[in-house]
């Protein structure tokens, strides 16, 4: 019986086959004003985590979060 190219093809060749290229269809200017609001987004974010860490220690052990690693997160640069 004659085995199908699926059949005889190592897995890492037959993973290649499967998956074309991506191409991106965001501009530059796309690009740079997503990454924009996803800086400004996460200084949101990590402003209001400070906040909580600094005077809401009950709403962050109802997430779940302690205190250091509230204060950890709310410290480290927006583009991180």
């Amino acid at each position: 019986m004659m085995k199908s190219l699926v059949q005889e093809m190592p897995f890492g060749q037959l993973a290649k086959l499967s998956t074309r290229p991506q191409m991106s269809s965001e501009s530059p200017a796309d690009g740079a004003f997503s990454l924009l609001w996803r800086w400004i987004e996460r200084r949101r974010q990590r402003k209001a985590l400070g906040e909580l860490a600094a005077f809401n220690k009950h709403m962050l052990h109802d997430i779940g979060v302690s205190i250091e690693d509230a204060r950890h997160e709310a410290d480290k640069p927006f583009w991180r």
